[in-house]
């Protein structure tokens, strides 16, 4: 099947060993393994860029190298990674591992996986194609957004957050085509990286509740122009907002007590509107490589 432009496929009741390069380079999007399957051999599923998450139970005994090189999301059953599965058998720098997952527990609902656990449910992975999403309410359920959730959605251009939200993970949107982000004031957390390389947002709103920018969190959303910082953030970690080109006039409320290095790098038309009247000695000194021209005592302007 390597090299083919099939969808999903069925695999035989009895196999026990998916050979080398089987799928390599194809166009397979679902693959469920049966409980009979013991190895998955080398470059099995290597480079299939439309195969964005499989799970795999625990009767799989051997994964060898780079089997699943261009997964983002790698769903086990085992509770830790077996020394069997070779620790090059995804992409650790584009991919997230889950642990103890329930198959059970999975489903597919409005173009995504989510997983259930008890009151807290995981939005892993969003295959759709649209320009706009509403991510789904689970009775009273925390929703959490998963670590490359939405990675290279170039399509998706409009996310209604809904107030169930408490978490972000690291690079849940990052290459996504996201415009605006008004973020709920349920979230408590974002990862580091989460809309990084956003290529068309310009717009982000931060609500209270979050206390936090993470590193490299906006950084590369090179038209992004305005970003609402809100009294409750604390701390502004480095390259938070580095390459955003077009970012101007960005106000840093007196709680902010960190900003770390290269936060505002490369904002070449961005003045920083502060409340406090000097800069805190907790802030990192290059916090502002590029200089930009700075206001003391200043009150938002609403």
């Amino acid at each position: 099947f390597s090299n083919s432009n099939i969808d999903s496929i069925k695999l035989p009741n009895n196999l026990t060993t998916i050979e080398t390069k089987a799928f390599w380079n194809s166009s397979i999007k679902k693959i469920d393994f049966n409980d009979k399957l013991l190895t998955i051999e080398e470059y099995a599923f290597d480079e299939c860029a439309n195969l964005r998450y499989v799970y795999i139970p625990k009767n799989i005994q051997e994964i060898g190298y780079f089997a699943f090189s261009k997964v983002n999301k790698i769903l086990l059953e085992s509770d830790t990674y077996p020394i069997s599965y070779n620790i090059n058998m995804y992409d650790s720098n584009n991919s997230y591992i889950y642990f103890s997952i329930k198959k059970e527990n999975l489903e597919i609902n409005n173009q995504a996986l989510y997983y259930h656990d008890s009151n807290v449910t995981t939005l892993i992975d969003y295959f759709g194609n649209g320009s706009k999403y509403n991510i789904n309410e689970f009775d009273n359920n925390q929703i959490i957004i998963g670590n490359y959730a939405f990675i290279n959605t170039p399509n998706l251009e409009e996310i209604n957050f809904n107030n169930h939200i408490t978490k972000i993970m690291s690079q849940a949107f990052k290459l996504s085509g996201i415009i605006e982000v008004i973020l709920p004031e349920s979230l408590i957390y974002l990862g580091d990286y989460a809309f990084s390389y956003c290529g068309e947002m310009k717009k982000v709103i931060l609500n209270n509740g979050l206390k936090q920018i993470p590193t490299g969190c906006f950084s590369a959303c090179s038209v992004l122009e305005y970003i609402y910082i809100s009294d409750t953030i604390e701390r502004i970690e480095a390259h938070a907002f580095q390459n955003c080109y077009l970012l101007n006039n960005t106000y840093i409320p007196k709680n902010v007590m960190y900003i770390g290095d290269g936060a505002f790098y490369m904002n070449k038309s961005n003045n920083l509107y502060l409340e406090l009247d000097n800069i805190p000695t907790t802030w990192d000194k290059n916090f502002n490589p590029s200089n930009r021209k700075i206001y003391y005592g200043q009150k938002r302007d609403e």
